[in-house]
């Protein structure tokens, strides 16, 4: 989009750590990344795509959190098949350049 991409591999970690631990803060700092940045990488998205990928509840007495949204769970889904393909593609391009089969 506009000469960027919208999703790599770091954003599919950070909505996957946002997934198991269930707060952005946490996500990105379990990635060594800042709040700041992977707050700005989300809303980025969110804002080329035209939709949400996470739902956020701000602190109080439960502490807030974060979930991915179902819109982002295909967005993921689509990205990893798409790596896998990928991945695929350039073990059978290397095997047939160097001859293994």
């Amino acid at each position: 989009s506009e000469g960027d991409y919208l999703i790599g591999d770091g954003l599919l970690q950070l909505l996957e750590a946002v997934e198991a631990l269930g707060s952005l803060n946490r996500a990105a700092a379990s990635l060594n990344c800042s709040y700041r940045n992977a707050w700005g990488r989300v809303k980025k998205v969110e804002e080329r795509l035209g939709m949400k990928i996470l739902d956020t509840r701000t602190g109080g007495s439960d502490g807030g959190g974060a979930t991915i949204t179902p819109k982002a769970r295909v967005l993921m889904d689509r990205y990893r098949r798409f790596r896998e393909g990928l991945n695929e593609s350039i073990d059978t391009r290397f095997k047939e350049s160097f001859g293994e089969q």
